[in-house]
């Protein structure tokens, strides 16, 4: 039995030990799912590498096998311009809509990040880590993104989560992923620290920008958390930042895949953001 093997059985017998003397909230163990969920989708599929530009190919991180594979090592990636939070008198996210032009979606999966259920390793490319409750992803690489998805596979999804650049290069960005089929297919929803945003795909290993613009409202939030949102329906997929629509795009190169976060550089070679309240609806 290899190391990791061992460490994910020992994890699987802690929450049978802990699961009925814990309760949902300021706990470790994990939660009940819903039925709609698959039970496997506590445990995080993959963190992968997607390389942008001219750069060397950094390797990427898949589970199960531990054993990182390279990665393709050049897409066409349209650069545009993602440290510690700063206080202000923005109101803070729980005052922003729960759902944006959403009415009444049922909840699959919602993880607030205070129990350990996603990849979790630190190489020298990359950290995926928990830090003071919230999931933390550190990209260490020029021109590169590193995703964490759940194994659960669905079609028209409504994702959600609080994010904010934890520290880095400026032009770094953070958000969410979609219609996850595998490294080489699936849609990136993020924002940047500086005002971008974009909508994103991986497909057949060629990442593009399918829209991007830059946020002159001041809907994105520098420097604090900011609340992202994707409606991944049918051919539509929409970035919402605190409530406010942000773009809109259709494709139909992916109907159906997992969900997740994602963090990346563009021309700098360090960035990490933190991610709290994780949250797919069915709509």
């Amino acid at each position: 039995m290899t190391n990791w093997n061992k460490t994910l059985w020992n994890w699987k017998v802690m929450v049978m030990v802990v699961i009925g003397v814990a309760g949902l909230a300021g706990c470790n163990a994990p939660a009940p799912l819903p039925a709609t969920i698959d039970q496997h989708a506590i445990f995080t599929q993959a963190a992968q590498t997607l390389i942008a530009g001219l750069t060397q190919a950094a390797p990427a991180a898949t589970l199960p096998p531990t054993t990182p594979v390279e990665a393709p090592t050049s897409f066409p990636y349209p650069m545009a311009t993602d440290t510690p939070p700063a206080p202000t008198d923005t109101p803070a996210p729980s005052a922003t809509p729960l759902l944006a032009a959403t009415p009444s979606p049922t909840v699959l999966f919602e993880d607030d990040f205070s129990r350990q259920s996603w990849y979790v390793e630190s190489t020298d490319f990359y950290e995926f880590e928990y830090v003071e409750g919230r999931y933390r992803i550190a990209v260490k690489t020029t021109s590169s993104g590193y995703w964490s998805v759940r194994t659960q596979n669905l079609q028209d999804a409504i994702l959600q989560v609080d994010a904010e650049r934890e520290s880095g290069d400026a032009d770094g960005y953070f958000g969410l992923v979609c219609r996850h089929v595998d490294g080489d297919n699936y849609y990136a929803l993020v924002i940047g620290n500086d005002g971008f945003y974009g909508i994103a795909s991986m497909l057949d290993g060629e990442f593009e920008f399918l829209e991007e613009g830059l946020d002159t409202s001041g809907a994105i939030r520098k420097d604090e958390t900011n609340r992202i949102q994707a409606d991944c329906i049918g051919e539509r997929l929409i970035l919402y930042v605190n409530g406010q629509k942000l773009l809109e795009v259709q494709d139909d190169s992916m109907g159906e895949g997992e969900a997740g976060v994602i963090a990346g550089t563009r021309s700098g070679d360090e960035f990490s953001a933190l991610f709290d309240q994780f949250v797919i609806y069915q709509p």
